[in-house]
């Protein structure tokens, strides 16, 4: 485990760096060589994902093409349940000769370029997203979820599109990440939610309507979703088992503080409502996680929105913004102080909750290729 928390201890001396372009590329740097040196052991699922690309590596072309479809799977042997996209992507990389670990690896540059570009236009604070994208687990997920990692990814360079209100652009990207893993289409969400406004009060309403929510879930989950399930065809996941966890706990203690501490004019640039609302709508499909494992997974879309939201949060702290004076910042009295020591208590947490997950998975020890 100790590499993971190195990892992690790393991230504040990064932060020293005045040059936003190293203090993102070297972290990001960093973190891809661990993912790409991993052993082809370490990481969920990936039994199944090597034998499925040795498999999809003994296909010719013709065989490839027919086995092709945009809405539902690849015609590929049980238990290769692959959308298109991910086929063809294993399949060229075969055809170009990468082993696994070589696919792997390009996986892992992949991700690691996105979530770096993704923090550089976006954060205000490169190190303190790479601390929080490592110890709330999304690192940790991107070692065997492929598919969703590589869909994940694909939806992020998204954004510039969503924010230009090029929805052609946008629309082909989200398709694009639909062929590597149905799951990516729940990303339209953001883009009913992201011109509504955010005030204080809304905030606080809405939280209390994720609670009920929370309540109601086992009921409203066999009547409503297991139908819809059941409709699309994924009987394997309609199973349900109402589970309460601590990721829930962790959302609402970040929207608490969010609550708390941020200042709600900062809301008002479209940007930064678009990123709050990201993040928010992670709550409620956490919360349908908590019945299904399923939908668990797919809360990574919207759970990393976190890494923008918070930083914003931490940075503006203090800062009374005065909308009328063009966006001017009046300072208030030991803010340095209590950023200091509000950085500490997150590397901290940031830790803990890393080490808590790591315990007992597959990816400890790290094991080198």
């Amino acid at each position: 485990m100790g590499i993971y928390i190195v990892n992690l201890i790393s991230m504040p001396f990064y932060g020293l760096l005045k040059d936003k372009r190293f203090a993102t590329a070297l972290p990001g740097i960093q973190m891809f060589l661990i993912l790409a040196f991993r052993s082809i052991t370490t990481g969920m699922d990936l039994t199944n994902y090597r034998g499925g690309f040795e498999y999809i590596a003994t296909l010719n072309f013709r065989d490839m093409i027919g086995r092709l479809h945009f809405f539902r799977t690849a015609d590929l042997v049980y238990p290769y349940v692959y959308e298109s996209g991910y086929s063809v992507i294993n399949w060229i990389a075969a055809k170009i000769g990468l082993s696994f670990h070589g696919f792997l690896v390009l996986i892992a540059a992949f991700t690691m370029i996105s979530i770096s570009v993704f923090i550089y236009r976006y954060s205000v604070r490169p190190y303190i997203s790479y601390i929080i994208f490592i110890g709330l687990g999304m690192y940790m997920y991107s070692f065997g979820i492929l598919r969703q990692t590589i869909a994940l990814c694909v939806v992020l360079w998204a954004f510039p599109f969503i924010y230009e209100k090029k929805y052609i652009k946008t629309v082909v990207t989200i398709l694009i990440a639909f062929t590597i893993h149905r799951s990516s289409l729940i990303f339209c969400l953001l883009l009913l939610f992201r011109n509504i406004k955010i005030s204080k009060k809304y905030l606080v309403r809405f939280l209390i309507g994720c609670i009920l929510f929370m309540f109601i879930s086992p009921i409203l989950y066999k009547i409503l979703f297991v139908k819809i399930l059941s409709f699309l065809g994924k009987t394997r996941y309609i199973s349900s088992t109402f589970s309460f966890n601590y990721q829930i706990i962790v959302m609402f203690l970040i929207s608490i503080t969010i609550l708390i501490f941020l200042d709600f004019n900062l809301l008002e640039n479209y940007f930064n409502r678009m990123m709050m609302w990201g993040f928010l709508l992670s709550i409620p499909l956490e919360i349908l996680g908590m019945n299904n494992e399923g939908f668990a997974r797919i809360v990574e879309y919207f759970y990393l929105f976190s890494i923008i939201v918070i930083p914003l949060t931490i940075e503006n702290y203090g800062l009374k913004i005065n909308l009328h004076k063009k966006y001017k910042y009046q300072v208030v009295q030991k803010r340095g102080e209590v950023l200091l020591v509000t950085k500490v208590l997150l590397l901290f947490a940031m830790l803990w909750l890393m080490i808590h997950q790591l315990k007992g998975t597959v990816l400890v020890p790290y094991k080198l290729f």
